[in-house]
């Protein structure tokens, strides 16, 4: 259904740890949707930092690659929640620590994700002459680096074939936003990444922008009018994909199945925007 309406992607999280909620393992049910579609791009938003060595990472990313025939999009953040981190037993790593395992990460998934033998001996992460297949994209699968501060987006112009943004929008407790306010902070963001990808040598033009519909305050879903207006000003902020949850979070957290009018908005905004590129 969501294939034939016309949407370009489907992500999934990585977590243990939303209360009420039942958690799949998310690299399985990549691979599940790499077996149950053809044209869409398919990924995590985002794979987080303590669950996985980065070389287990990338051999279950170049599976993955494999078995959609190259359409995977690794998306990769530091896994700030800290009920992520006891829900496998671990202390949380400082700040400043998680931000420089986040940097090591993303150097070696740059490396391991070419495929080829690799050995890696940095701060945090070592590998030992392992050899990973050969992904289907070229010259590896596409990575998202979910950044929202200026040395993660300098990381981002670094390595990132696509930034994922929260939209402006405060983490933590924080009440959220309004739009365009939240959409001119991702605009500055925008001009950070690509200052960024100028020291590092590459074109700005070179590294998608995308935006997730995170704490939104209004759901973007919520009518055809607040479709419109919420990705309009992302658009104007020089961000081309918008990443919408479903279901609605407040469904999910309420414990709520969709309501029949939540459903017959979606499929109003999938016919009427997504399925005839009206929004672009």
């Amino acid at each position: 259904m969501v294939e034939a309406g016309g949407f370009d992607s489907a992500y999934v999280p990585d977590t243990l740890a939303k209360p009420g909620v039942v958690d799949y393992e998310a690299w399985t049910v990549l691979a599940a949707l790499a077996r149950e579609t053809s044209r869409m791009r398919i990924g995590t938003l985002v794979t987080i930092l303590p669950f996985r060595h980065p070389a287990l990472l990338a051999a279950q990313a170049i599976g993955v690659d494999r078995l959609s025939g190259g359409r995977l999009e690794l998306g990769i953040g530091t896994g700030d929640d800290p009920a992520d981190w006891r829900a496998i037993g671990m202390e949380p790593w400082s700040p400043r620590e998680r931000v420089e395992r986040f940097e090591e990460q993303v150097l070696m998934l740059d490396q391991c994700l070419r495929g080829g033998p690799i050995s890696y001996a940095g701060r945090f992460y070592r590998i030992d002459d392992v050899i990973f297949a050969e992904p289907v994209s070229r010259p590896r699968p596409s990575l998202i680096v979910a950044a929202q501060g200026p040395r993660g987006i300098r990381l981002a112009g670094r390595f990132a074939d696509r930034w994922s943004s929260l939209g402006g929008q405060p983490p933590g407790p924080a009440d959220s936003l309004p739009w365009p306010e939240a959409a001119r902070r991702t605009q500055a963001q925008g001009v950070l990444l690509d200052e960024a990808c100028a020291a590092a040598g590459r074109d700005p033009r070179a590294v998608k922008r995308s935006v997730l519909t995170y704490r939104t305050g209004r759901d973007p879903l919520s009518s055809l009018d607040a479709f419109d207006e919420y990705v309009g000003l992302y658009r104007d902020a020089g961000i081309g994909e918008c990443i919408f949850y479903w279901p609605p979070l407040a469904s999910v957290r309420r414990g709520e199945p969709v309501s029949n009018a939540e459903r017959a908005t979606f499929d109003r905004i999938t016919k009427e925007r997504i399925a005839t590129r009206a929004f672009s």
